[in-house]
């Protein structure tokens, strides 16, 4: 429905139903092998470690949807053995793993992601980018793009995002800016005292929309990328992240646990969904207030050729979609809410037929401060 066409599996096996699905909604498929942090271990590691990759192959080769076998994901962080982070024995062990997956599947791609010491041992990589998140602004995804191209041909970009609360919003959203290195994207593998979004932000609805947003301007407007995965499709349970505001549950989903979709998961389909829609941001942020007489942007996003957006019953104007006009595609308006209940609702058009349409109701309350206590 979102209009997705490639799905990262997560690092572990995966029922055979989950890639009879793919197969049968076209989705290309990048198996995880489960090698994911711990470095490497001793010589029954390594045995139990070639016998799941040959499982994995064995099991699922015959499913036209895989494209690629991935070999590992951040393999040296966090070492479960002595000396396991030893990039000399890591890398040797990638290399054999890559020769073991054309043996047996010579026709698929091998791939890793964040592994620099291993980039060139098989035939895809991943860099780490987290612009805007556990690094640097969003706005220097392009940056980050351009730089890893440079160093990587075989490029793909296996993990971008950042974690929301379904239903948290903010009017100004903490971009980072003026706080932190903005030129930087990687991450890092410990984030104590380090400076991020991820620590600084306010983990709203809004600035995970404008995260997205950016990203997918500059992926589907740069003509020599080959593409990228967010991560990940919905909100999980996790043994780790004991911190987090709803702890053991890592938030970056599109859709919360119960797979009610966020804000994000429609700045996606206005991207990549052929079914006409709209959308109006937000339906999960139907009471608000601010002071009297002052404007707010509101976005529709959608896949329309035009939006026409009406406020009390009034035409707000047409509006053309232009991909890579951000915000939303240029399908945003300057709207002057009313104190009560405010309806909204935004039309879609397609060779100027009506396709599509959305409404919603706000109800607004003008913001009247005291004077300030002494």
């Amino acid at each position: 429905e979102m209009g997705a066409n490639f799905v990262r599996l997560g690092h572990y096996p995966q029922d055979p139903e989950v890639y009879k699905a793919c197969n049968e909604l076209g989705l290309i498929v990048w198996d995880e092998l489960p090698w994911c942090r711990g470095g490497i271990g001793e010589e029954e590691w390594k045995k139990n470690t070639r016998n799941l990759f040959q499982e994995q192959i064995l099991q699922n080769y015959n499913h036209p949807s895989v494209l690629f076998w991935s070999v590992g994901n951040e393999v040296y962080w966090l070492p479960d053995f002595p000396g396991g982070g030893d990039t000399t024995k890591i890398s040797a062990f990638v290399s054999e793993l890559h020769e073991q997956a054309h043996r047996v599947d010579p026709y698929r791609l091998t791939a890793i992601r964040k592994y620099y010491a291993g980039a060139s041992l098989v035939d895809v990589f991943s860099p780490s980018i987290w612009s805007g998140w556990y690094a640097g602004v969003y706005t220097n995804y392009q940056q980050a793009l351009e730089r890893e191209r440079k160093q990587y041909s075989r490029l793909l970009h296996m993990e971008y995002g950042g974690s929301s609360h379904l239903g948290r919003h903010t009017e100004n959203p903490v971009t980072g800016s003026g706080l932190l290195d903005e030129n930087d994207w990687a991450e890092v593998a410990n984030q104590v005292n380090i400076k991020n979004i991820a620590h600084e932000g306010d983990w709203t609805e809004n600035y995970i929309v404008d995260l997205f947003d950016w990203h997918l301007k500059v992926s589907e407007t740069t003509d020599w990328f080959a593409g990228n995965a967010q991560w990940a499709f919905k909100d999980f349970g996790t043994p780790l992240r004991p911190e987090n505001a709803i702890p053991y549950v890592n938030q970056k989903g599109l859709a919360n646990r119960d797979g009610t979709p966020k804000d994000a998961y429609y700045v996606f389909k206005s991207y990549w969904s052929d079914v006409p829609f709209t959308y109006i941001e937000s339906h999960t942020w139907t009471e608000r207030s601010g002071p009297e007489n002052k404007s707010r942007q509101l976005c529709v996003f959608s896949n329309c050729d035009e939006v026409e957006l009406f406020h009390q019953g009034v035409s707000m104007g047409t509006r053309k979609r232009i991909l890579g006009d951000f915000p939303a595609n240029n399908l945003r308006w300057d709207i002057e809410f009313r104190e009560g209940v405010n309806q909204l609702i935004a039309v879609g058009y397609q060779d100027r037929e009506t396709v599509a349409q959305d409404s919603l109701l706000v109800q607004y309350t003008f913001r009247r401060h005291g004077a300030p206590a002494e």
